[in-house]
């Protein structure tokens, strides 16, 4: 670790040793606060907290003067650092997301203790970039957010990643005692996984330079239910129309079709903005468009019904063909 405390305090920025410095992540999520299907963005709520050891921030002669207490709740150093004034200089790990196209910190706390343990808490609202957001089996779909950490600049040889034993927890309600990510209206919270691997990210300079890499998979399934009464129920129900109208007489069947068609075509009107739009069929589209093509089928069939009615007593023969249409 490489920082400056102070003048006066004995320490020296030196390196001493050559050891990296093991820094956990863990993450505390929030809320899942929105999925873009056309920017192929994912917008996330949660708590950033990063901690890690340096021996040389162990200074017994200062913590024997302290409160007691600041032995194990650490002493909040936050506004000291952000002194815009004179700020303290703290060397503090450059971890970062890749994926991070816009970052809001909404508050921030950064804590040292006696034996050197650093820790750094950040609320944040941060959109990724998740070009592997899948739509195709809309509105049935489970989407893998796939968040990469890694550190900017210190490779390997200076800086380790590792994850917490938990590396991803709930905010709960503390009236309900349920997390707020059982709360969110669009999406189940299935499962994660996370995992750190040290990745060969060589430079021409240093072909062999690595870094560690932590992977933290969320896996979001899509609430249904109510996507499914608002777009799929009502297609369904102007279909059971169209096929009841084979009973009416064959005059009103036509326009009987014909209004379903112009409700349908209306109805994805105004529903358009909420149906993910991508460059690939999606299941939802695919019903649409089956319902779409079995409307103009029956459409088809009641206008030959008709022609073949109104020219059954000049032609006979048609007689034959309406029986077999109907």
């Amino acid at each position: 670790s490489f920082f400056t405390f102070s003048n006066n305090s004995g320490y020296s920025s030196r390196v001493t040793d050559f050891s990296p410095t093991l820094v956990s992540v863990g993450l505390v999520l929030n809320n899942i606060i929105g999925i873009d299907d056309l920017r192929s963005e994912v917008n996330v709520d949660f708590y950033w907290r990063l901690s890690w050891v340096d021996e040389r921030l162990k200074f017994p002669e200062i913590w024997k003067h302290m409160n007691p207490e600041n032995l194990l709740e650490g002493v909040d150093i936050t506004n000291y650092i952000r002194n815009l004034q004179n700020p303290l200089r703290f060397w503090l790990p450059d971890i970062a997301f890749y994926q991070t196209t816009r970052m809001t910190v909404i508050a921030e706390l950064i804590k040292i203790y006696p034996d050197g343990k650093m820790y750094w808490s950040r609320h944040v609202i941060m959109t990724f970039s998740e070009p592997s957001l899948a739509f195709k089996r809309y509105p049935l779909d489970v989407q893998n957010i796939s968040l990469v950490i890694q550190s900017y600049s210190f490779d390997s040889n200076f800086l380790q990643l590792i994850q917490y034993p938990v590396a991803l927890l709930f905010n709960e309600d503390t009236q309900s005692k349920r997390n707020y990510v059982d709360e969110n209206q669009l999406w189940f919270f299935s499962t994660y996984s996370c995992y750190t691997v040290l990745e060969n990210l060589g430079s021409p300079l240093n072909p062999l330079r690595s870094y560690y890499t932590t992977y933290l998979n969320i896996r979001l399934t899509r609430k249904s239910f109510g996507v499914l009464c608002r777009l799929a129920l009502p297609i369904t129900i102007f279909m059971i129309v169209v096929g009841l109208s084979f009973f009416a007489q064959a005059e009103s069947r036509i326009y009987i079709a014909m209004e379903v068609l112009f409700l349908m075509a209306t109805f994805f009107v105004i529903v358009g903005d909420t149906i993910p739009l991508v460059g690939y069929l999606s299941w939802f589209d695919q019903f649409a468009i089956t319902c779409f093509s079995l409307l103009t089928v029956a459409i088809t069939v009641h206008f030959s019904t008709v022609l073949l009615e109104d020219s059954s007593v000049a032609l006979p023969m048609n007689r034959f063909f309406k029986a077999l249409i109907e």
